[in-house]
C-alpha cells in the first residue's frame, strides 16, 4: 500500500468523517438516554436522586485551604472566612 495514494488519502478522510459522525450520534444517544433515567428515577425523591445530589455537593465543596503561613486548614469556620477573604481581595483590586 502506498501511503501517499491519493485515493486512499480521500478515502481515509471520508471513513474520518463518517466515523466522526457516527460518534456524534452514539454520544447524542448516550446523553439522551442518561437524561431519560434522571427523569424516571430522580424525580420521584429516590435512592438515586439523593445519591446523585449528595455526590454533586461532596464534588463542589472545598473541604480544605491552605492557609498563608502554609499550613492546611479543614474547619468550615477557617475555610468560609478564607474563601471569603481571598475573592474579597481579588475583586478589589
Amino acid at each position: 500500500m502506498d501511503p501517499l495514494n491519493s485515493s486512499l488519502i480521500s478515502s481515509e478522510a471520508q471513513a474520518k468523517l463518517v466515523f466522526l459522525d457516527l460518534l456524534h450520534v452514539k454520544e447524542s444517544f448516550l446523553r439522551q438516554k442518561a437524561y431519560q433515567l434522571w427523569l424516571l428515577d430522580g424525580d420521584r425523591n429516590s435512592h438515586f436522586l439523593h445519591s446523585m445530589v449528595k455526590s454533586l455537593i461532596a464534588w463542589n465543596s472545598i473541604h480544605t485551604v491552605k492557609l498563608q503561613d502554609g499550613s492546611f486548614s479543614s474547619d468550615p469556620l477557617t475555610v468560609r472566612t478564607h474563601a471569603a477573604d481571598f475573592f474579597k481581595a481579588l475583586l478589589n483590586t
